[in-house]
């Protein structure tokens, strides 16, 4: 499985446990970097997907 597709469940895996409930920004591309040691590249895929 593609990195950016990992991060995309997880994250939709977060949404679902309302840990993000509707309406709640995600964290900045550059602190998902930081948190997820992905590249700018692949967290931004990521949030395209989302």
């Amino acid at each position: 499985m593609a990195k950016y597709q990992q991060l995309t469940d997880e994250i939709q895996q977060q949404m679902e446990a309302g840990i993000w409930p509707p309406g709640t920004k995600l964290s900045s591309l550059r602190q998902q970097v930081a948190q997820q040691g992905m590249s700018l590249m692949t967290v931004m895929h990521a949030y395209q997907v989302l």
